[in-house]
């Protein structure tokens, strides 16, 4: 990725609920802006430690959501994620200037 780049990000999984919420943990947050996600938000929630944000599955049984991000800072980082009740994953990512 670039710095200062609007990149994005695809995130699946299946589900049989009617709302998935995705998580994205502070530490990432912190490297990142989350400008928006495809298809939209229908919610989004700030905890205490990660942002929430709840999106409707696809009819298949599916979740797909691409979060359009821009990085800010050069590096290697972790862009740490939770969809639904799964667990924490984590995938490393390189900011070029």
């Amino acid at each position: 990725m670039r710095a200062e780049s609007p990149e994005r990000v695809r995130i699946s999984g299946p589900t049989s609920q009617a709302l998935v919420t995705l998580a994205l943990d502070d530490a990432t947050l912190d490297w990142l802006t989350l400008e928006t996600t495809v298809p939209r938000a229908v919610a989004e929630r700030r905890g205490t430690a990660q942002l929430e944000i709840d999106v409707v599955p696809s009819d298949a049984g599916t979740v797909t959501v691409e979060l359009v991000i821009v990085p800010h800072s050069i590096g290697s980082h972790s862009l740490r994620t939770k969809l639904g009740d799964a667990a924490w994953s984590d995938v490393r990512i390189v900011v070029l200037p």
